[in-house]
């Protein structure tokens, strides 16, 4: 008899700069994950007028929806990679020069998919752009990766929920959407 090992190491353009994951380690697995189509990922809600947030406790990417290519309705505008450092689960980190909008906030759609690039719970939820401040009814949810969807009224953020020594970084790769 003879037996394998098999992993998984993925290479996503949002991951530059954080390397290559591997699922079975980023999971505590012994085994490679199984494979997972584009009709098992999450879909993008429909809705576009509901700001939703969603987490999972893996840094899994393939367990995250695939940004869209078309929206009905949208331009898509900007695609953007970036890396968000979080310090001292205290303040939340944001992303540097998000586009929202002072005025007209529903003339944009942002989609966003995040990850931890290594195994960390953070807090995401959506803040005021101008100072950072929670919106009121934001939707909150805690993981190591997730995906957001929000119109152009706030900004996405996260907070590490680790000690105060610790220091996370989030791979994060937006989608800016321009009502047509």
């Amino acid at each position: 008899m003879i037996a394998v090992a098999v992993g998984v190491v993925a290479w996503r353009p949002w991951d530059r700069g954080a390397g290559p994951v591997d699922h079975a380690a980023a999971r505590g697995a012994s085994s490679a994950p199984p494979p997972t189509s584009a009709a098992t990922r999450p879909q993008w809600p429909a809705d576009d007028t509901q700001a939703s947030v969603h987490a999972l406790p893996g840094i899994d990417p393939e367990a995250l929806p695939e940004l869209p290519t078309k929206l009905s309705g949208w331009e898509l505008a900007q695609d953007t990679t970036i890396m968000v450092r979080l310090y001292d689960g205290k303040t939340p980190g944001l992303v540097s020069n998000f586009p929202s909008p002072s005025n007209h906030c529903g003339v944009l759609r942002f989609l966003v998919v995040w990850r931890t690039t290594r195994p960390a719970t953070v807090r995401a939820q959506f803040v005021n752009p101008f100072d950072g401040s929670a919106l009121d009814n934001s939707p909150i949810a805690e993981g190591s990766s997730g995906w957001m969807s929000l119109t152009g009224c706030g900004q996405p953020s996260w907070l590490d929920l680790g000690d105060e020594q610790s220091m996370v970084d989030v791979s994060v790769r937006y989608q800016v959407w321009s009502f047509v």
